[in-house]
């Protein structure tokens, strides 16, 4: 089998499902995820249903939840993800619900086409689905990931 069709599950759960199930009800969604354990065990449904629909099912292990509030006072859902394998697997799907918007941000494995070495990009879905790739991202760790997601929210609306 394809390795992409065995790692489908991964890519469509972070890509395909999670960002138009926030855009489609913003703050049903953003309630779920704000109650640490409901939310946690939400996102695990979730990830299994995907997996009953996909060409193989991958372990939960690693889906984690946490809710964090960046210094500009915008608070986010991060969503860790198992380990990813390919590009352009997710490392985390943030959720930053703003005053008036919506932001998802995605960390991305990706690889540098110059030295085949890999690397992260940081994603942006916006509410009619266009995925937007906005540069090389920070290591796949939570903390730099966070970093960088204040810069992009700080006073910035979300990706259009």
């Amino acid at each position: 089998m394809d390795p992409r069709e065995r790692r489908r599950h991964h890519y469509l759960y972070a890509h395909r499902v999670l960002p138009p199930l926030a855009f489609g009800d913003p703050a049903g969604f953003c309630a779920r995820l704000s109650n640490p354990s409901a939310g946690q065990a939400s996102l695990e449904a979730l990830w299994e249903k995907v997996g009953s629909e996909a060409p193989v099912a991958l372990p939960v292990e690693g889906l984690k939840l946490s809710q964090h509030l960046l210094k500009n006072g915008r608070a986010v859902f991060l969503i860790q993800l198992p380990t990813p394998e390919l590009m352009p697997e997710a490392h985390f799907v943030a959720v930053a619900p703003g005053p008036e918007d919506l932001a998802i941000y995605t960390l991305e494995r990706s690889q540098d086409f110059e030295t085949g070495e890999a690397c992260t990009v940081v994603g942006a879905w916006n509410p009619e689905g266009d995925h937007l790739n906005l540069g090389r991202g920070p290591q796949p760790t939570r903390e730099a990931f966070l970093a960088r997601l204040g810069e992009l929210l700080d006073g910035a609306p979300a990706a259009s």
